[in-house]
């Protein structure tokens, strides 16, 4: 049952492409983007991953969102041989920082947006905490494959939000394309289902987060790739749509925009 102690309400049109992030960045274009990096780079990132950011990120997921990762068993004896790991996009900057605690202690490597190296100095540290950006144009693709392949063979842990947009607090699964399953049903690779879901805090309107981790699913290699990839898709799918019923609150309401709106409007004021 919700409790709906509402706070704002987002009116959407389209659940594959509407996007209600917070921080306004220009999306840009992504052109000859460097992926892979020397050796005092290498290095440096290490550090800096282990030492100063892992701590911080963690930190601040767990004071300002009170999150608990539930479930992360399931991953042992995987993240040592690589996986692919889809979550809803629901947050902005804990997004960003959660692929860590669920991964811990191996570095994820998350899929994000041109937008999110769009400006100098930050793509750099987007870059540290592990982020591979999609590129805008098809001759960047190839080396955007290339990464996604080197990290498999290397048994890295990937993070993927097929989702795409963010819908911050939103308490369902939309709906998602099987295109980024091509990677682990060609690489072989077993797939997690990460769901966050929000909770009521007793005095602080802010719901506490939980993280949901289920799997692991792995490809059926009797089947071709379309039909391997949609199959990998919809586990998935069906295993975060079954976590997000746990959650009992709604920060932020949305509602399609058509002619019952107003309607729905009333009947949750």
């Amino acid at each position: 049952m919700f409790i709906t102690a509402m706070k704002k309400i987002n009116y959407y049109d389209d659940e594959l492409n509407d996007d209600f992030a917070t921080t306004k960045v220009e999306k840009g274009t992504l052109k000859g983007y460097k992926y892979n990096h020397g050796i005092v780079w290498r290095i440096a990132a290490f550090i800096i991953y282990y030492i100063i950011a892992l701590p911080l990120t963690r930190l601040y997921n767990v004071l300002i969102h009170g999150e608990v990762v539930k479930n992360a068993k399931v991953m042992r004896g995987h993240r040592k041989n690589g996986c692919f790991i889809y979550a809803n996009h629901v947050m902005t900057a804990a997004d960003a920082f959660t692929p860590s605690g669920v991964t811990f202690p191996k570095k994820a490597y998350i899929i994000v947006g041109a937008a999110a190296v769009s400006i100098p100095i930050v793509k750099e540290f987007v870059a540290i905490l592990g982020g591979v950006p999609i590129s805008t144009d098809f001759s960047g693709m190839k080396a955007f494959n290339e990464k996604i392949k080197s990290l498999a063979e290397r048994k890295k842990c990937v993070y993927i939000y097929p989702e795409k947009h963010i819908w911050p607090y939103y308490t369902d699964i939309r709906p998602f394309e099987s295109v980024s399953f091509s990677y682990p049903a060609i690489y072989d690779k077993p797939c997690f289902a990460v769901t966050r879901v929000f909770k009521k805090r007793l005095f602080l309107k802010r719901p506490r987060v939980v993280t949901y981790v289920d799997g692991p699913f792995f490809p059926n290699n009797d089947l071709p790739l379309a039909k391997r990839k949609k199959d990998l898709r919809d586990r998935v799918y069906s295993a975060m749509k079954g976590r997000s019923i746990l959650s009992d609150c709604k920060y932020i309401e949305y509602i399609k925009r058509d002619e019952n709106a107003e309607e729905e409007l009333k009947n949750i004021a």
